[in-house]
């Protein structure tokens, strides 16, 4: 656990030089990580991160910013809370295309293998998601898998047509 801990406020701090990541690296610093054995790699409920330390501190430098930074746009771009009724495996993936290629046209190194088309550019994660169900695509999503928010945290005010 001290690994842990020594690699998360390593990457923490690291992630205050990307001058463009300010307001995520923020949002990030605010939210609870918690570390979580029980799970495969991490995963967020929009509230929390849950975080498993095994799998985190076998990450590259570059991983590991990239995983931290995922979580804090899926929180900020409330999809947790913006799944509502959908396919929770396409949602997932519909989120991950969103959230991938922001981070890559921020300038972050997005992992072999993750979730990434350009032609996604300007769409939201609906419009995503849609394109997903009408071409009967199931791709696996990344591995920050969304929770639906603890009663209370779901942000009802949502219209589904939100921005990411």
């Amino acid at each position: 656990m001290k690994q842990f801990n020594r690699e998360l406020s390593t990457t923490k701090m690291q992630l205050l030089s990307h001058k463009s990541l300010g307001f995520f690296a923020y949002l990030l610093f605010n939210l609870k990580i918690i570390p979580d054995s029980d799970i495969e790699t991490m995963k967020t409920n929009g509230i929390d991160i849950m975080v498993n330390p095994d799998w985190f501190v076998s990450l590259d430098k570059d991983t590991r910013i990239y995983a931290l930074m995922s979580a804090p746009m899926h929180v900020a771009l409330q999809h947790p809370s913006r799944m509502q009724g959908r396919e929770p495996k396409q949602w997932m993936a519909a989120s991950d295309y969103t959230v991938n290629l922001a981070l890559h046209d921020y300038g972050l190194t997005v992992p072999e293998g993750a979730l990434l088309n350009t032609e996604f550019r300007g769409h939201t994660t609906e419009k995503i998601y849609e394109f997903l169900r009408q071409e009967n695509q199931n791709p696996e999503p990344d591995y920050d898998d969304l929770q639906k928010p603890p009663v209370g945290g779901d942000g009802n005010s949502d219209s589904g047509d939100g921005d990411g």
